[in-house]
């Protein structure tokens, strides 16, 4: 395969000033973009997110050149992540859910196709083909440009007189059967999307999904993004300069977890017992925590290993103490937050923070792995690994069902039901919420909505569940307001 290059105008290794073209897009690969395109173009307009949006993203990808980032352990592994968040199109209805994967996924395939050790590699690899799409039409369309000359018209015409021909007898023949037999004209129907609907936007489409090839073919082929790590030229503090400062430190957390183990691990007994403390100062204040602890803690481990010799084991012992007594920290805005969930029950935001208290703790945990040392050239990408497959099993988990089952058993216990919250959440909740009374079931019920049936390329197992869930009981009447509590 022609090797391509991620800078538009690489400098002439010869030391000429004249930049160095970028080699035209290989025919095979226009080919490919052009029949990715054809299919988003034939599935996507007019169609709910489903089952069409997991073969379009499957066939984006098998048309982007295949390189070596695809045949190792990590790049199975990443292709695996990127694939399970594409599919969660097909299982949840969440529209918010289903977002964070799909943007998870391009970041995770991005990373993939471009390689990278470092922070700012990885960071650069995650967004590469996105940054990578304005150039992506120019360099796919540049072969056509070339068509007047003799060699490039007996490499391409054969091929485009194949493709008119096989265009001629399906429609030929197409039509034939289509109007001599009219279960056939059904099944042409059902399959085929009406072609004269939504022309602009599958046009649009077309171009999007055959540019994202392009785009993904560029780094597929570009050189892989800083694989070494450079070493640090800076001043290295001498150990008085280091020792003081991070001893300090450490001495402030233990003091702080030991003071305020009351206060972390006191639970209900502590916030009923504590003039003016809510559950909800209670989970913000663990929250806050979680932030100051947390990222502070990392940023202060990312510059003293900078500053301090690699070598040294007392830096190691002292930085590896603030990550382990950063973990308390989160196990306490865990605990808190999770006092606030058991007495106001669960939201797609307390779910989510729960969410990114886990991943927090897995980032120290790989750092603490990676012996507080960020430099280590597996570190960057398996932080953006665990973020990529913790969302992937946070939506396996099912948050918006979580939610509905929570809210239920609160209500059995408690008599409390926020129905206008309950109302909001997507059809992904509805086999759980069957399990609620009437009429407080047929209100929520009603505002949800039957989904509506969908065709072939928008097939959605939640949709499909709540359709049965539905049929097997319609809602009745509704007497109850579906206001949102505010004070929750």
């Amino acid at each position: 395969m022609t090797t391509l290059t991620l800078d538009p105008a690489p400098a002439d290794p010869g030391g000429s000033d004249q930049p160095v073209r970028r080699p035209a897009a290989p025919p095979a690969v226009l080919a490919r973009a052009l029949a990715a395109g054809a299919l988003a173009a034939a599935l996507f307009p007019g169609s709910r997110l489903g089952a069409g949006t997991v073969a379009v993203a499957v066939a984006i990808a098998l048309a982007t050149p295949s390189g070596r980032r695809w045949r190792t352990p990590s790049g199975v592994v990443f292709a695996a992540v990127a694939t399970g968040l594409v599919a969660v199109a097909a299982l949840r209805d969440a529209d918010w859910l289903v977002a964070l994967c799909l943007t998870a996924a391009l970041a995770t395939w991005s990373l993939l196709l471009s390689g990278g050790a470092t922070f700012p590699a990885t960071l650069f690899g995650a967004v590469a083909v996105p940054l990578h799409l304005p150039s992506a039409v120019p360099w796919l369309l540049r072969p056509l440009a070339g068509l007047g000359s003799s060699e490039r018209r007996s490499s391409l015409l054969p091929a485009i007189r194949g493709s008119a021909l096989a265009l001629v007898l399906v429609a030929v023949f197409g039509g034939l059967f289509v109007t001599a037999d009219a279960a056939f004209r059904d099944l042409v129907a059902r399959v085929l999307p009406d072609l004269d609907a939504l022309s602009s936007a599958r046009l649009v489409v077309l171009v999007a999904a055959a540019s994202f090839v392009g785009a993904a073919a560029l780094v597929a082929g570009a050189t892989a993004l800083s694989r070494a790590v450079p070493p640090y030229a800076g001043r290295v503090l001498r150990r008085v300069e280091w020792v003081l400062p991070l001893l300090v430190l450490g001495l402030l957390f233990a003091a702080f977890v030991t003071v305020q183990l009351t206060v972390l691990f006191g639970g209900r007994d502590h916030v009923l017992s504590t003039a003016g403390l809510t559950y909800a100062e209670y989970a913000r204040q663990g929250f806050g925590q979680l932030v100051a602890a947390a990222v502070l803690t990392l940023g202060v481990v990312a510059v003293a290993v900078r500053l301090t010799p690699r070598s040294d084991r007392v830096a190691q012992a002292l930085l590896a103490v603030l990550c382990l007594l950063t973990l308390v920290v989160l196990a306490s805005a865990s605990r808190r937050l999770g006092l606030y969930e058991q007495e106001f029950g669960f939201t797609r935001l307390r779910l989510s923070v729960d969410g990114a208290i886990g991943w927090l703790a897995v980032v120290l945990l790989l750092v603490l792995a990676a012996g507080v040392r960020p430099r280590a050239d597996w570190l960057p990408r398996a932080v953006v690994l665990s973020a990529a497959g913790g969302l992937l099993l946070f939506a396996a988990g099912d948050p918006d069902a979580r939610i509905a089952e929570r809210n239920v058993e609160r209500f059995a216990a408690t008599g409390e039901l926020d129905l206008g919250y309950l109302a909001g959440l997507s059809a992904d909740a509805v086999p759980a919420l069957q399990r609620l009374p009437e009429p407080e079931r047929s209100c929520v019920f009603r505002a949800i909505g039957t989904p509506p049936p969908d065709g072939w390329t928008a097939v959605n197992l939640a949709r499909v569940q709540a359709r049965e869930a539905f049929a097997k009981r319609p809602p009745g009447g509704c007497p109850l307001s579906l206001r949102p509590d505010p004070y929750r």
